[in-house]
Order: structure tokens, then sequence, then C-alpha cells
């Protein structure tokens, strides 16, 4: 039997990237998980992202600050606050929205979506 890895994997500002208003900090994809993709977004000020059309299933849990999840084509729009999450499928456009300071955890599955995207095509 392998032994499994587990770690601790902080926010690292080196490996973030601007999605819009926030930043997103894909390093916990660093962490050898394979069906997984696990990120951290942080907003700075309230704002929200370019609409995004998910080719994944995606939770977003709220540790600090508010979520706003709007989406597209409908007239939803998902609030979250700290200890809440929201579940987005697969196929569906949004915009991520938050307030300022909000601290956002994302986790994505399949991690390897482009890869599939890739060899559906």
């Amino acid at each position: 039997m392998a032994v499994a890895t587990v770690q601790t994997i902080a926010f690292d500002q080196s490996r973030t990237a601007e999605i819009g208003p926030a930043l997103l900090d894909y390093g916990a994809r660093e962490s050898g998980l394979k069906q997984l993709g696990p990120s951290l977004m942080t907003f700075a000020e309230e704002s929200s992202t370019d609409w995004w059309t998910l080719k994944y299933e995606e939770v977003v849990f709220v540790a600090e600050g508010k979520a706003v999840i709007t989406v597209r084509g409908t007239d939803s729009v998902v609030v979250a606050e700290p200890g809440q999450a929201i579940t987005i499928p697969r196929d569906a456009t949004v915009r991520y929205g938050g307030t300022a300071g909000s601290r956002l955890f994302l986790a994505i599955t399949p991690v390897n979506w482009r890869e599939l995207e890739e060899t559906e095509s």
C-alpha cells in the first residue's frame, strides 16, 4: 500500500493570477491530487469577475466575507456567507463576486478538465 502525502498549502501571492478584480491562487493545485482541484480566491474590494462558463463542477466555500455568484440567463443571484458553500454545475455561466476582504476556497472536479476538453474535440 502506498503512503499518502498529506500536506498544508498556504496562500502564496507569487502563485496568483488576476481574474478581473479577484486574485486566484492556483498553488493548491500543485498538491498532487488527481481528481480535485483546490484554489483560493480573494477580493481586495467589492467587485465581480467577467462571465465564465464552467467545464467542471465546482464548490465555493466562504471562509471570510461574502460570495455573490450571478448566473447568466436567469435572474439567479446566489449569496453565501462564512461557513456556507455554493455548488455550481458544469456548463453554468457565472460571475464570481465578493465583498472587500472576501476569501473563498474553490474546489473543482475534474482537475484536468482542459485536457479532457482537448481529447473530446
